[in-house]
């Protein structure tokens, strides 16, 4: 039986919560583009993941130790501390830089939900607890499948948004990369 478990494949789900106060106070505005993002260290986010084999670090660190498998499914998505609700975090590329090539290539998945749950703008204070209701929402993630064990150092690139003075748009703030350090073991 433990054989047989051992052999199922794992996905692995990462989020990325990025301190864009942290950013904004230790950053310049880039908006150099996409492709010339600035580079941010390991205090400016913090790591939550689930799905993993077992972990070395993580979970409000900012390197990632896995024990992973050839064949299992690895998800990052990436949000503010605010949950994009004042600043808002996109993650737009992850790429190999260094090390190991351990991921297969990172694409972009886009999920639409026509009927999300979402809070109802009708439910005021004192009126109860907030309801639900349904509405039309869009996630993305990176995703990628693990191709081999070894250690390899990811170019993790996000933009952030910040709200404007009337408070009804997030603007583009800049462009930013972190480099993640993952180890998969056997």
């Amino acid at each position: 039986m433990d054989d047989l478990l051992t052999n199922i494949k794992a996905n692995l789900k990462v989020l990325l919560v990025i301190d864009t106060d942290y950013i904004m106070e230790n950053h310049e505005a880039n908006n150099d583009g996409p492709d010339s993002p600035d580079q941010v260290g390991g205090k400016s986010l913090r790591v939550i993941y689930s799905g993993a084999r077992s972990a070395k670090s993580g979970n409000e660190d900012a390197d990632l130790s896995l024990r992973a498998k050839k064949e299992d499914h690895i998800t990052f998505r990436a949000i503010s501390c605010s949950g994009n609700s004042d600043d808002a975090v996109i993650l737009y590329k992850i790429k190999h830089k260094e090390g190991t090539k351990v991921f297969s290539n990172f694409i972009t998945d886009i999920e639409e939900i026509g009927e999300a749950a979402v809070p109802d703008p009708d439910t005021r204070e004192g009126q109860g607890p907030l309801q639900g209701v349904h509405g039309e929402l869009d996630f993305t993630s990176q995703e990628a499948i693990i191709k081999r064990v070894g250690t390899e150092i990811l170019s993790v690139r996000f933009a952030v948004y910040t709200l404007n003075d009337a408070g009804n748009k997030q603007i583009l703030y800049g462009y930013f990369e972190w480099n993640a350090k993952i180890i998969v073991e056997k």
